[in-house]
């Protein structure tokens, strides 16, 4: 039997199955939340390289996504739906995915988590949101979970370190703003999952590897990583078709998340490392690769170099990851 050789990271999918002993596999919900940072109030048309999809997967379940915020017969849909397409699997992680998972009062978040949660035998919670969508009440409410029994995550929309950066593409918090979250979710013992852009405006390798030494001083969990999409209806995409900025090819963004993974810690799992827009929402980069290309070049490519995820960190970081 051919021995698999380890990644040269630390796999999300691994550590899940390590510490639960046995395959977790993710059950993404669209529950109908909404961005706040693209509403009215204090929205301000939402982030450039946004054209509205807002995290939301394409595929089959879009037929199922709900036409309200907190549809039960539609998320129970989607539940269903995920788990039925994932037989022998014996344990799964509910995930609210689209937007801001905690865009809603906290009594009408409770009602909607504890819905979901009732229609499987989940084993973790993972709410995917913005830094600036977190407070204390709703950070208490996650926390709550883990008297079930389950790991809670929450993920927190970054980006990127650069104050300049998160201004330039009209993001509306700065990282300062995500620090605060970051340590608010971690005093309750809550997992803290990053979601960074690499090649954004302006952004290249320095910028990468700020952006990580950013997220190791703060002490996060997980992080999930990709390469800048230009998206038809983005502000961004107006940009493109004027020649102003470019999104990296693959051999440019392996450089890019090889230098972000060696200055991570490796006790932080790497939850994701492509995202795929559908080709007919897609102006840049044109001949992205897909996901297992793209992991199979990276791996590669920190082989040949002998180098790992941890390889530029100069000394073991105080956190752990879980009480």
């Amino acid at each position: 039997m051919a021995v698999v050789e380890p990644q040269p990271w630390t796999s999300y999918a691994d550590w899940l199955r390590e510490r639960h002993g046995r395959p977790v596999r993710r059950v993404p919900v669209d529950a109908g939340f909404g961005c706040p940072h693209r509403a009215g109030g204090r929205g301000s048309g939402g982030c450039s390289f946004c054209a509205g999809e807002g995290g939301r997967a394409p595929g089959p379940a879009d037929a199922m996504q709900p036409a309200h915020r907190g549809d039960r017969l539609a998320i129970r849909r989607q539940v269903e739906h995920a788990i039925a397409h994932r037989r022998g699997t014996e344990a799964f992680l509910l995930f609210f995915q689209a937007f801001s998972g905690t865009d809603a009062p906290v009594d009408e978040l409770a009602r909607i988590y504890d819905a979901a949660l009732d229609l499987a035998p989940f084993v973790a919670l993972s709410v995917a949101t913005r830094p600036d969508c977190l407070d204390e009440s709703k950070a208490d409410l996650l926390a709550s979970y883990r008297g079930r029994g389950l790991d809670v995550w929450v993920e927190l929309g970054l980006q990127s370190s650069c104050d300049l950066t998160l201004r330039r593409v009209n993001r509306g918090h700065t990282a300062a703003d995500f620090e605060r979250a970051a340590a608010m979710a971690r005093s309750r013992g809550l997992a803290v999952a990053a979601h960074v852009i690499l090649g954004l405006p302006g952004e290249g390798l320095a910028e990468a590897r700020a952006t990580a030494r950013f997220l190791a001083d703060t002490g996060i969990d997980g992080v999930k990583v990709h390469g800048l999409h230009i998206v038809r209806g983005s502000p961004l995409a107006l940009e493109y078709r004027g020649g102003e900025l470019t999104a990296p090819g693959t051999e440019r963004l392996v450089a890019y998340t090889i230098d972000f993974l060696e200055r991570l810690p490796p006790r932080v799992v790497v939850m994701r490392l492509v995202t795929e827009t559908p080709p007919a929402r897609l102006l840049a980069p044109r001949r992205p690769a897909d996901k297992a290309a793209f992991t199979r070049r990276l791996a590669d490519e920190m082989r040949r170099r002998g180098t790992c995820q941890g390889a530029d960190v100069p000394l073991l970081d105080p956190f752990t990851r879980f009480d």
